[in-house]
């Protein structure tokens, strides 16, 4: 069966929450999860296809959307986008010189349900990139591919006297074709003596998948001009015959 789905958001629906301020003695960081931040797809999927039940209570696109499908266990296709503040609240210079993912489990992409919803705007620029595919996934510089350079052998250490703070854009890719759990892994000096941060979500895994060769349901939400052929749905999604998110 195959269904797909469509919707404009706005910039405002564009910006994630604040969740905490965690981190070590002497770096803390703050975590802020963006959605999406391309003008092109807000993927999501669902490792089952949605009941009726689920599609009943499924909301419009846009932030409420995406507090359901995160409360229903989903998870976001082709790319996890955060900002991360790093701080130093001590006296002693610290010095940041990696940042990798941390693959922990993984497995064959999601494909029971797939969502798609487009935005008319475009987030933050990201500048760092993690292809979590690889078999070393370093921090490179974002060329949206996931293959820049190395983002600390191209501008070198991040240096944090007391109280500065410097933020990142993280872009994380899934392995091709999987469903990744992954966390990432900081390192950093302070006057020379090597820490390490491990930075994820609340205590559990970050997780992220590939797009699947097919999916049991397809829902898709944009401008309707675009679907204006298809049927929608009571709430505003569209059903269509199977397609990718990105094949619009």
């Amino acid at each position: 069966m195959g269904a797909v789905v469509a919707a404009v958001l706005t910039r405002d629906s564009l910006l994630g929450l604040v969740d905490r301020a965690q981190g070590g003695t002497h770096l803390t960081y703050t975590l802020e999860r963006h959605f999406p931040t391309t003008a092109i797809d807000d993927a999501w999927a669902l490792p089952a296809d949605v009941t009726a039940e689920q599609e009943a209570a499924m909301p419009p696109a846009g932030p409420d959307f995406h507090k359901w499908v995160l409360a229903e266990g989903g998870v976001q296709v082709y790319s996890h986008v955060t900002r991360i503040e790093f701080t130093n609240p001590r006296e002693r210079q610290v010095r940041i010189n990696s940042i990798r993912g941390r693959v922990v489990d993984s497995q064959p992409a999601w494909d029971g349900s797939l969502f798609c919803q487009y935005s008319e705007g475009t987030g933050d620029v990201t500048v760092v990139e993690i292809n979590l595919g690889d078999q070393d996934p370093v921090a490179r510089v974002a060329n949206g591919r996931g293959t820049g350079s190395s983002y600390f052998l191209s501008n070198g250490d991040i240096t944090l006297a007391k109280n500065e703070t410097h933020s990142l854009v993280v872009t994380a890719r899934p392995p091709p074709g999987r469903w990744a759990a992954w966390h990432l892994e900081v390192r950093y000096t302070v006057d020379g003596e090597p820490a390490t941060l491990v930075i994820d979500d609340n205590g559990s895994p970050f997780t992220v998948s590939d797009e699947a060769d097919d999916y049991q349901t397809y829902l898709v939400r944009a401008g309707k001009q675009e679907f204006d052929h298809d049927w929608q749905k009571d709430n505003g999604w569209y059903e269509r015959s199977p397609g990718q998110c990105r094949n619009r």
